[in-house]
């Protein structure tokens, strides 16, 4: 958060930095799905395809997914895509993400979330533009593993029903949480 706050936005590469930062510290970090989501502005569902959607919706936000790892598993079991609604809870600034979301349609408009010329950012550039602001070499994980140990401990723990929701939003199993991103003792 430090470092995301203290970012300038004076070029268009401090802004989609601090756009990637923002979309890892303040919901639940997925893993590489917002490289090629798409803005879908409507007050209509987004369609079912293969893409992945960040749905405006007015003054409500949503990430859609259609498409990601545990899709197979999903459609086995007859189960719908994800709409996940950005709404303020414990572990997600929601209402500061749309206002980062909206002020960054405004400065650069564009199809997709995090865009590069006028295609979707490759992941090279997108863990470039980490280790410049970072001055550190992460991986998705990374924001993975940090978030889950940030509100698995201490002051911010989450109760068994919130873990279990933040499990949902970052697209795996409570137990996954648990046994490969929670560090003990931390």
């Amino acid at each position: 958060e430090v470092i995301r706050d203290n970012i300038g936005s004076d070029t268009k590469q401090q802004h989609f930095a601090k756009l990637i930062l923002s979309l890892n510290t303040m919901i639940p970090p997925l893993r590489l799905e917002m490289l090629d989501m798409l803005f879908h502005i409507s007050n209509i569902e987004p369609p079912e395809d293969d893409n992945n959607y960040f749905w405006i919706n007015g003054d409500n936000m949503a990430i859609v997914i259609n498409h990601d790892k545990i899709e197979s598993k999903r459609k086995a079991k007859g189960i719908k895509r994800d709409i996940l609604q950005l709404i303020d809870s414990k572990y997600m600034q929601s209402e500061r993400l749309k206002q980062v979301i909206s002020a960054s349609l405004e400065e650069y408009e564009r199809k997709y979330v995090l865009q590069t010329g006028k295609g979707p950012m490759d992941p090279k550039t997108y863990y470039s533009l980490l280790k410049e602001v970072t001055k550190m070499q992460l991986s998705q994980n990374s924001f993975r593993r940090a978030f889950i140990n940030h509100y698995y401990k201490g002051s911010n723990e989450l109760n068994v029903i919130q873990k279990r929701e933040l499990a949902k939003r970052m697209r795996h199993q409570q137990s996954s949480a648990e046994l490969y991103y929670k560090k003990l003792n931390v």
